[in-house]
C-alpha cells in the first residue's frame, strides 16, 4: 500500500522527535561534560591580525574560561575574561560569554591550550601596556 504525503510526513515528525531526544541524551551524557570541563582553562589565539602578513604586525589574544552557565535556553555558555594589546598598542579587555558549538566539536580548536602561570604573565603585561602606554605612544 502506498503511503500518502500527510502519512510520510506523521511519520517523519514522528522519527525526528525521536532524533532531537537522542541528540540531546548525547549532548547531556558526552558534550556537556566536556564542556564543563573547561572552567578554569586558558587558551591563547596566536598571530591574530587585520589582514596584514608582516610578522612583527601579529599579536595574541587570551582567554580564560571563568565559568561554565546553563542558560535559558537549555544550552551551555562560557563566562569568559579576554584580553589583547595589537600591534598598534590597543588593549582590549573584556568579561563576555563564549556560545559553544552546539555539535560536539571543540570550541577551542584553534586556540593553543596554556596553563594559568602563562596567562597571568600576558594579563600583568597587558595591564603595564594600559598604565604606560608604551607600544601605543611609539606607533603615534
Amino acid at each position: 500500500m502506498k503511503k500518502t504525503k500527510a502519512q510520510l510526513e506523521k511519520e517523519g515528525t514522528a522519527i525526528r522527535k525521536q532524533l532531537l531526544a537522542i541528540e540531546e541524551k548525547e549532548r547531556e551524557e558526552k558534550y556537556y561534560p566536556l564542556l564543563r570541563s573547561f572552567a578554569g582553562k586558558c587558551f591563547a589565539y596566536r598571530g591574530n591580525t587585520y589582514g596584514g602578513s608582516k610578522i612583527d604586525e601579529r599579536w595574541d589574544v587570551f582567554k580564560r574560561v571563568l565559568d561554565v552557565v546553563d542558560g535559558k535556553d537549555g544550552g551551555l555558555y562560557f563566562v569568559v575574561e579576554q584580553f589583547q594589546t595589537d600591534y598598534h598598542g590597543h588593549v582590549i579587555f573584556e568579561i563576555d560569554y563564549d556560545c559553544p558549538y552546539p555539535d560536539g566539536r571543540n570550541p577551542f580548536e584553534h586556540y593553543e591550550k596554556i596553563d594559568l602561570a602563562e596567562y597571568q604573565n600576558e594579563r600583568v603585561k597587558m595591564q603595564e601596556e594600559v598604565a604606560a602606554q608604551k607600544k601605543l605612544r611609539k606607533n603615534l
